[in-house]
């Protein structure tokens, strides 16, 4: 992969996920971002985010396998705050791919903040002027989600993989969601029990 810093794209059309289905949906920015164009050979890595400009795609988020690993390249906009008109699918696939290793994550719009914790506690604080629903990620070991400031206990949901589906033993993500709603400017803080 190289880059050519003086090319540049500004997605008109909007982003796809292209591992979430055979036929990728498109999704659209609250406003037009600009970013640089990666240039790469096609036979052996895969654009896991496309920016579409027209007919033409550019990758947001690359990947390639290398050695027993993955590598992971993520294309920043030449304005870091516009990372914030990302749609929300969008930033769930990228926070899918950047936080696997941790036991939880928080899928929702831009600006809702998750600060985790080795005891199975985390917080999810929302910078947004206005209420939000948020879907809470969790391991599966921890079967339930209690908020340590009300008390109250939210009931899980098995998540589904990306064909949506959850029943039999192959297709069992080994995840929990929990819905949650944040007000705006403020926190929720959670932990797990198993």
């Amino acid at each position: 992969m190289c880059w050519d810093t003086s090319r540049k794209i500004e997605p008109k059309t909007g982003y796809r996920n292209n591992h979430d289905y055979e036929f990728p949906p498109i999704y659209a920015a609250d406003a037009p971002i600009l970013i640089s164009q990666i240039q790469y050979l096609t036979n052996d890595s895969w654009e896991e985010i496309s920016c579409l400009g027209g007919n033409t795609g550019y990758p947001l988020l690359h990947s390639a396998k290398y050695g027993r690993g993955t590598l992971y390249v993520l294309t920043i906009p030449d304005n870091f705050s516009d990372l914030y008109k990302l749609p929300p699918e969008v930033l769930t696939h990228i926070k899918e791919t950047l936080l696997k290793d941790l036991y939880v994550r928080v899928e929702s719009p831009s600006q809702v903040a998750l600060f985790v914790y080795d005891n199975d506690t985390f917080i999810v604080e929302s910078f947004l002027p206005e209420s939000v629903e948020v879907r809470l990620v969790v391991d599966g070991r921890l079967g339930r989600l209690r908020d340590v400031l009300s008390g109250e206990v939210l009931i899980g949901n098995e998540m589904k993989d990306w064909r949506g589906q959850s029943g039999d033993i192959e297709h069992r993500t080994g995840k929990k969601g929990y819905k949650a709603a944040i007000k705006p400017h403020s926190y929720r803080v959670f932990q797990g029990k198993g």
